[in-house]
């Protein structure tokens, strides 16, 4: 990777974010477990709690890097175009599923919230890098 210091500073930075975020959010549920406000385990789940807190720690981090111009492997246009056209079809795929999903009345789950959050969040924050660029 060809990452100046800047770069390699902001991602040291916004890794330090994310996981402080997510030591806080373990922190607080299992607080909020242990004190009987909420049962996190039978009324969620705890695996699908923490994927889900994963996928929105994942979804901060990819955003971050982008508008901070630091995310991995981002050397070229051609390479930003890649990234920019997968994410757009991994959220149109999330997209189609989520409304097939509500039309034939399943629920929503946490998970399900969580990667459409992530998703949609890294294209469109592809698609205002990508109009910045445009500008400059």
């Amino acid at each position: 990777m060809n990452m100046d210091e800047r770069q390699i500073q902001i991602r040291g930075r916004i890794f330090f974010h994310t996981m402080a975020g997510l030591i806080i959010v373990l922190l607080c549920a299992a607080f909020i477990q242990d004190f009987g406000i909420y049962d996190i385990v039978n009324k969620i789940g705890f695996s699908d709690f923490l994927i889900s807190i994963v996928m929105l720690a994942s979804a901060y981090a990819s955003c971050a890097l982008l508008f901070k111009d630091a995310y991995f492997g981002m050397h070229s246009q051609q390479q930003m175009t890649f990234f920019m056209i997968f994410f757009f079809i991994i959220t149109i795929i999330d997209d189609v599923l989520f409304v097939s999903d509500r039309l034939r009345g399943e629920t929503l789950t946490m998970i399900i919230a969580a990667s459409l959050v992530m998703v949609n969040a890294i294209s469109i924050s592809f698609l205002c890098m990508r109009r910045r660029q445009n500008r400059n």
